[in-house]
């Protein structure tokens, strides 16, 4: 029996031994979902590619996808 995650892969950094903050990811991720008008601020300069986690990567790219759809960011979607 393995003693890992199983999501514990997909947060594996980007790049090894690029300067990054998981905090810093957290609190964009978690102000989008806390109130959704700050992802138009933030789009504007942010990417998917700017994150380092993959997750937090993937859900940013997630806010894109719903944006571009015209579906409200929420904790549901």
């Amino acid at each position: 029996m393995t003693d890992t995650l199983p999501f514990e892969e997909s947060t594996a950094p980007a790049s090894p031994g690029v300067p990054h903050s998981r905090e810093a990811e957290e609190a964009v991720v978690g102000a989008v979902l806390i109130n959704p008008e700050v992802y138009y601020d933030i789009a504007q300069f942010l990417t998917g590619d700017d994150f380092y986690i993959h997750r937090n990567k993937w859900i940013w790219e997630a806010f894109v996808r719903l944006h571009e759809q015209r579906i409200p960011v929420d904790l549901l979607t």
